[in-house]
């Protein structure tokens, strides 16, 4: 049996509270492997939010969301699980939620998602990601019963679960559904393991392999033109019809699971090699000359970017331009903890700057860091597509900065 082999890693399911008004009564569906209900493969996050807003409408089959990674530690005997980063998870899931209600009409929703709402939904929500943990534990001890591999058996072992939440609001006869004078919510869980097992080890685990990423520029080199992408924050107005307003940078809404795909068309080019594709926007205070050099890199489409100087200042844009992820504020306060390395999010990374960056990385909350080893330009203009940079050496040497913060982070886990 090769490591890794013995855990059932079809494992998939997704949680949601019964009829019954009590937060315990918690429904559990096994989710199949190609699963794949309405053309959507549900045992993947994106696919059950899409099939979601699909099945229930733009206006209450989309809501707030956000993705934990929660480490099984366990051995053939015991299993306890670490939730990185829970505490922020739910006040980042109240405030988006409350940013998508406020679009709808700002002077209804008012007090009404308060400390009390706060805490029933938190409730909830404790309640539904319990429930997927231990149906998860049960299907990782039970391959453990099975297994005779004593590389997994006398050994601490490590599995990565994506615990994946979203909020949407109940209805009543097709309106926003209020209950003693707070909103009502549908509280939904998915969970998924996403990698092999791995021998839990005094050194942390390994720097994920680096990728290629491209940056979202269009043909036309222009601000009209730029303006036309789909952006995560101007984009996400489900509720437009009923409002003008939109729902900022700060808010993670699902909607955006449906909303970049055109962007993974253009620039996740079969053959490209290319894992992340980064969205950019126009610097106001800047001396570069020329429309690309001017541009200010922003976020990826599921990512936060962090670019290294050569003299030590690690640049990744202001939380008022992007969403500030849990791994983006793990990874700065490593930043500050890392002899020689200066944070600096008061201004995004320029693409003009490329000459003095030495180390570039994006983060996420599943895989925390993942290091960058190409930029890519798309084709612009008559210019095909380039390289805008490149780590020189593959060898983690020419990573080390990258290498201590990873190291810094996974104190955490030992």
């Amino acid at each position: 049996m090769q490591p890794g082999a013995l855990i059932d890693s079809s494992f998939c399911a997704d949680a949601s509270i019964g009829d019954s008004a009590d937060a315990s009564c918690v429904k559990i569906r096994r989710i199949q492997q190609q699963d794949s209900t309405l053309g959507f493969d549900v045992t993947s996050a994106r696919g059950w939010m899409e099939r979601i807003e699909k099945i229930e409408g733009p206006l209450h089959g989309v809501g707030a969301y956000t993705v934990l990674r929660c480490d099984a530690i366990y051995t053939k005997q015991t299993c306890q699980w670490k939730i990185w980063g829970l505490d922020y998870h739910m006040r980042r899931l109240c405030s988006s939620f409350r940013a998508l209600m406020e679009s709808v009409n700002p002077e209804t929703v008012g007090g009404s998602l308060g400390v009390a709402w706060e805490q029933a939904s938190i409730h909830q929500t404790d309640s539904i990601t319990s429930a997927l943990l231990d149906d998860a534990e049960i299907s990782l001890m039970n391959s453990m019963k099975t297994t005779e591999d004593s590389h997994y058996i006398n050994v601490e072992n490590v599995r990565t679960l994506m615990l994946t939440v979203l909020w949407t609001p109940a209805i009543i006869d097709g309106n926003t559904k209020e209950k003693q004078g707070t909103h009502a919510l549908n509280i939904r869980g998915h969970a998924t393991f996403t990698a092999s097992s791995r021998v839990r080890s005094s050194d942390g685990e390994s720097l994920p392999m680096p990728i290629s990423v491209c940056l979202a520029i269009p043909r036309v080199p222009s601000a009209n033109a730029l303006s036309q992408l789909p952006r995560r924050y101007s984009a996400e107005q489900r509720y437009q019809a009923a409002s003008t307003q939109s729902v900022g940078p700060e808010a993670k809404i699902s909607s955006w699971c449906k909303t970049r795909r055109p962007l993974e068309d253009m620039y996740k080019v079969p053959g490209s090699g290319v894992g992340e594709v980064l969205l950019v926007g126009e610097a106001q205070d800047t001396a570069n000359e020329g429309f690309i050099d001017s541009l200010e890199i922003l976020e990826g489409l599921t990512s936060n970017l962090f670019v290294m100087y050569k003299d030590g200042t690690v640049r990744t844009a202001p939380g008022t331009k992007v969403l500030s992820g849990y791994a983006r504020n793990l990874v700065s306060e490593a930043i500050n903890l890392t002899h020689g390395l200066r944070l600096d999010d008061s201004k995004a990374p320029l693409v003009g700057d490329v000459n003095d960056w030495s180390e570039v990385f994006i983060t996420s909350a599943v895989r925390l860091i993942v290091p960058v080893s190409r930029v890519l330009l798309p084709p612009v203009g008559e210019q095909e597509s380039m390289t805008l940079w490149e780590l020189r050496d593959s060898d983690s040497n020419a990573r080390p900065f990258t290498e201590l913060i990873w190291s810094e982070i996974h104190k955490k886990l030992r």
